[in-house]
């Protein structure tokens, strides 16, 4: 009897101690079978995401391409290959388009539509204001700093105009955003904007003694915080503290007109004053049952806000005024009291 209990108390012995073993052999074996098909999921993760040849670009797809059209029979401009090489970056990106008038033609005048819907400021409609009639060759800087260059696909529609006849060639500049979107730092700018209710005003008196003088101009009147030109009817300059900014940086842009404003707005068309001194808009605001519309100079270097109105009228509501914004910048070059202006800003911004 003694003999069956201790084989008995042996093979429960060895029964516990082999099913102890096999239960630690089967906890390794699933964290092992586990780990191998995390690891699995892993690299077919990565293999779809990182080396499969669906996904990523091919190198034609990876290059800047350009592509030069004419739309009409009429053909005014012998357009060149244009050199992608000469932009450096976005921020102070600027690509030359630039032409020949063939032989024996009159062009009296060039305009040139711009389109990018991939852009923040996706239309521009600018007539080339230096252009002259006697010129033979000529060209057009599409600079990113202007809005009028950017990542994608950049439409420029040249019109060249010779008495009642017209040429168009379009010109298609696709550029491949390979290294990711560099946009102007102007956060602490942006801030003090949206959050500073008395901005610093600027020195008027120091400023009063710089403003350009002279027979075209007459002397200026300060008053307070505002200068006028007697000769220049419309024109209300303002001395006060304006963020660094550039056209490239449309929320900036807006920011600032939004505060100067303080009514529905849009604007379009910004410029240089002087580079790196200042910049321009065209501006559309309500005025209970009006419409204004004005020409904005932002003299960054010398804090210095001018606003130059240009027309009024009636019959326009937040729900039209983007497409009389649009009616309005096709006619921008009309305003002739812009011109003087647009000198007198550039003298002060050289000047000062």
């Amino acid at each position: 009897m003694k003999k069956v209990i201790l084989i008995l108390l042996v093979l429960i012995a060895l029964f516990y101690y082999l099913g102890w073993d096999d239960s630690e052999n089967i906890t390794q074996n699933n964290i092992s079978n586990t780990t191998e098909t995390i690891w699995e999921n892993n690299n077919t993760w990565t293999s779809n995401n990182t080396t499969s040849t669906e996904n990523i670009p091919t190198e034609e797809e990876k290059k800047s391409t350009v592509e030069i059209t004419d739309l009409t029979d009429n053909k005014f401009l012998n357009f060149d290959d244009v050199d992608l090489e000469s932009l450096a970056t976005l921020k102070t990106g600027e690509i030359e388009i630039t032409w020949n008038i063939i032989e024996g033609t009159k062009v009296d005048k060039i305009i040139v539509d711009f389109v990018n819907h991939d852009s923040d400021f996706k239309e521009d409609h600018y007539q080339l204001q230096t252009f002259k009639l006697w010129d033979t060759t000529f060209k057009y800087r599409a600079s990113s700093r202007y809005q009028v260059l950017d990542f994608w696909k950049n439409i420029y529609t040249f019109k060249a105009y010779s008495g009642d006849e017209t040429a168009e060639t379009q010109v298609v500049i696709n550029l491949v955003d390979n290294a990711g979107n560099n946009e102007l730092d102007s956060e602490e700018a942006l801030e003090k904007l949206i959050n500073d209710e008395n901005l610093v005003w600027a020195d008027i008196e120091n400023i009063e003694g710089n403003l350009p003088t002279s027979i075209e101009y007459w002397s200026p009147s300060v008053s307070w915080d505002t200068i006028t030109y007697p000769s220049i009817e419309w024109l209300k300059i303002y001395s006060k503290w304006v963020p660094t900014m550039s056209c490239w940086n449309s929320d900036l842009v807006s920011k600032l007109i939004e505060k100067e404003t303080s009514s529905r707005y849009y604007w379009n068309t910004c410029r240089d004053i002087v580079k790196d001194k200042g910049i321009s808009v065209y501006v559309i605001r309500l005025d209970w049952d009006n419409y204004i519309y004005e020409k904005h100079y932002i003299d960054y270097t010398n804090w210095l806000y001018g606003v130059l109105e240009l027309a009024v009228g009636t019959d326009v509501t937040k729900d039209n005024i983007e497409e009389k914004n649009n009616e309005l910048k096709e006619i921008n070059s009309t305003f002739e009291k812009t011109t003087e202006v647009d000198k007198l800003f550039r003298t002060i911004s050289d000047n000062m």
